[in-house]
């Protein structure tokens, strides 16, 4: 009897030595298991936390970035410049042409300038040909619109322009919109057209509707000019038409062919309206 007891005890110390380390021993690798995929699980929800907050980071800046646009103007890239041009023209009609063309980019704002004055010599009168009794002049400021201001379509702005010729009471002020777009060349240099609206004179009794082009043809040869369709109230309608071929010899110097017509010479009973003119640019 006691022989069997000690040998059922002997049998359970054994299980409790030799079982109980196996079963701990399965404990803890299941611990350390749970453990490790726990860590995975960190690392891969520290990853998510990462992205999302650099995604929020981009939308907060696009947000600022778009404020800010809608406030404040583009910045202008081109830097304060000012050209000046001096011209001579020998025109068909036996007069003479001498010009003075100016223009600025740059300016406070985002605004440019452009504009001339000329001073004609009298028609057919070949000794007083350099007898500048005529005049004209033209100068506009212009500003392109922010493409945001205007639904995303680029090339639109606005311009103030002003105009003087001879006689008293010819001073004379436009305000309108222009669109500008570029078209192709047969070189790499892109040429342009620009249309011009003025619903507005400050003599109350007219518009004008105008066309710029400027076209390349070559480096060093190119043709630009103009089309203006000036609307009168109670009057004929008068055209301007000025294309011109340019010939660039070197920095300074530029050959010009233009052909000139003028609504306003045709009517009168002392001008003729069309003529050509050859001449020669001196750039500044």
């Amino acid at each position: 009897m006691f022989t069997r007891k000690c040998c059922g005890w002997i049998i359970g110390f054994c299980l409790i030595v030799f079982i109980t380390p196996v079963v701990q021993a399965d404990e803890l690798f299941e611990l350390k298991e749970r453990l490790r995929i726990i860590e995975e699980e960190k690392q891969d929800l520290i990853q998510e936390i990462r992205k999302l907050e650099a995604k929020d980071n981009v939308e907060d800046e696009k947000i600022q970035e778009s404020a800010v646009s809608k406030v404040t103007p583009p910045p202008e890239d081109k830097p304060y410049k000012t050209n000046v041009a001096l011209k001579l023209y020998w025109d068909t009609r036996e007069y003479n042409t001498f010009e003075i063309a100016t223009s600025s980019t740059g300016l406070p704002l985002g605004f440019t300038f452009w504009g001339f004055t000329d001073l004609h010599g009298n028609q057919d009168q070949v000794g007083d040909s350099f007898d500048f009794d005529r005049f004209f002049m033209e100068y506009r400021l212009s500003r392109a619109f922010d493409p945001e201001w205007v639904l995303g379509i680029k090339g639109l702005g606005y311009q103030m322009e002003y105009n003087d010729t001879n006689g008293s009471g010819n001073q004379l002020v436009r305000f309108g919109l222009t669109y500008k777009h570029g078209i192709p060349s047969i070189i790499e240099k892109e040429g342009w057209l620009q249309l011009r609206a003025f619903p507005y004179e400050s003599d109350g009794s007219g518009q004008q509707m105008s066309l710029i082009y400027y076209f390349p043809l070559h480096e060093r040869i190119w043709i630009s000019g103009f089309v203006d369709l000036n609307l009168r109230e109670g009057a004929d309608d008068r055209w301007v038409i000025e294309p011109q071929l340019n010939i660039k010899l070197n920095d300074r110097y530029t050959f010009l062919v233009e052909y000139r017509y003028s609504g306003s010479d045709d009517a009168s009973a002392t001008l003729d309206g069309d003529g050509v003119a050859f001449g020669m640019s001196m750039g500044f």
